[in-house]
């Protein structure tokens, strides 16, 4: 399996996260093959957890945009350039052109600030701090060749009493509203690990995002 930059992208420290100590406690009594295959040191798991922080915890939506896979980068550009559209933020350029600039991993784009700073807002409206709640909830699921799905649980939604772990309050509840989970799916390519659609998520009509079950 090739190793992906992102798995030492280096947003955060290099000691193990908060997340990471949750996760520690969701898995303990699980044999330590299956931890490791969940949330281990260059797995998938770990791939999906500093995707998402990349974005929430570190407002690098550009370090996001490089580790997606191709139609939902160019989901959110369509998504964001349509609504852009109407509100006079293309800024004097056409919408399939900044679509096209948009999809790819590049933020010389003019439009490129506001397109960044929309994303990093909704998904933390959907979100909140990643490392305070979210964590992975299941063990990876093979959807097909080189594809994987995982389920992130989001702890605002399960209602469970709140704990410690390493001393840190985990499991807080409060009155954002959150999906109970979501599936993300991770292809393999060449270049590492990409993530390809989660859902509930921003799938462009017409898209594959967000059909596994």
């Amino acid at each position: 399996m090739t190793t992906s930059p992102v798995h030492a992208m280096q947003v955060g420290s290099a000691d193990p996260s908060p997340a990471a100590a949750s996760l520690g406690a969701m898995t303990s009594e699980q044999p330590e093959d299956e931890v490791q295959a969940q949330v281990g040191g260059g797995s998938n798991g770990e791939f999906v957890l500093s995707w998402f922080g990349a974005i929430l915890d570190h407002g690098d939506w550009l370090l996001a945009v490089q580790f997606m896979g191709d139609e939902l980068r160019r989901n959110h550009a369509c998504r964001w350039a349509e609504d852009a559209a109407t509100t006079g933020e293309l800024l004097g350029h056409e919408i399939a052109e900044v679509i096209e600039a948009l999809a790819e991993p590049d933020s010389s784009h003019p439009c490129w600030p506001g397109y960044a700073r929309a994303n990093l807002d909704w998904y933390g409206g959907q979100f909140g701090d990643l490392m305070e709640h979210i964590a992975i909830g299941s063990l990876p699921r093979p959807l097909a060749v080189d594809l994987e799905g995982f389920v992130l649980v989001d702890y605002r939604a399960v209602g469970a009493p709140e704990t410690e772990v390493n001393g840190v309050p985990r499991r807080r509840v409060d009155d954002r509203p959150a999906p109970a989970a979501v599936r993300v799916a991770v292809q393999m390519t060449d270049l590492g690990p990409r993530i390809e659609s989660w859902s509930p998520g921003p799938a462009y009509p017409g898209s594959a995002a967000g059909t596994w079950t």
